[in-house]
């Protein structure tokens, strides 16, 4: 970074998908250039739904950090951006461009389980400051398993009196 410039990283992204569907966002830096064999890194931060513990939460998880390292690989090796998925950090060379996307893949399951929430963002930059405004991005996964529920009842149409129908 050259003189008194000063980096702002953001994230944007869906705010509502349905579920099966991949949400996608954008992490990007503005306000200044890399120079020469600079880096700069910053966190990306995944807040889950209070409900979602234990397994689901490491499968969630482990899903996020192949996630991102898939969008990554497409790149290809020369990219300029590197992922740690122990440390959720996002590493950016003088080679790299100052925005990155990814897409999250969401499960389709016939669970009715209601919308569900997670909250992806951007936390301490190795430089400069993440944009209060722009900093996180909550998503909604749209259950539509409501949708495809479909009620069936067999049974007598009709009975002599004080005979007990039956219905399956």
């Amino acid at each position: 970074i050259l003189g008194n410039e000063q980096l702002t990283w953001t994230i944007d992204g869906d705010i509502s998908v349905a579920e099966g569907d991949p949400a996608s966002y954008i992490v990007a830096f503005s306000g200044g250039t890399l120079t020469d064999d600079q880096t700069v890194s910053v966190e990306l931060t995944l807040d889950l739904p209070g409900g979602l513990g234990g397994a689901e939460a490491a499968d969630f998880l482990a899903a996020f950090n192949t996630d991102v390292q898939a969008a990554i690989s497409a790149l290809g090796p020369n990219s300029g951006i590197t992922y740690d998925s122990g440390t959720r950090t996002l590493t950016f060379d003088q080679d790299a461009d100052p925005f990155f996307s990814f897409s999250l893949e969401t499960a389709q399951d016939l669970i009715l389980e209601g919308d569900e929430t997670y909250t992806v963002g951007v936390a301490n930059p190795s430089l400069g400051n993440t944009d209060p405004a722009n900093e996180a991005v909550e998503t909604t996964i749209v259950d539509d398993d409501l949708d495809n529920l479909v009620w069936n009842i067999a049974g007598n149409t009709a009975v002599l009196e004080g005979d007990t129908p039956s219905y399956i």
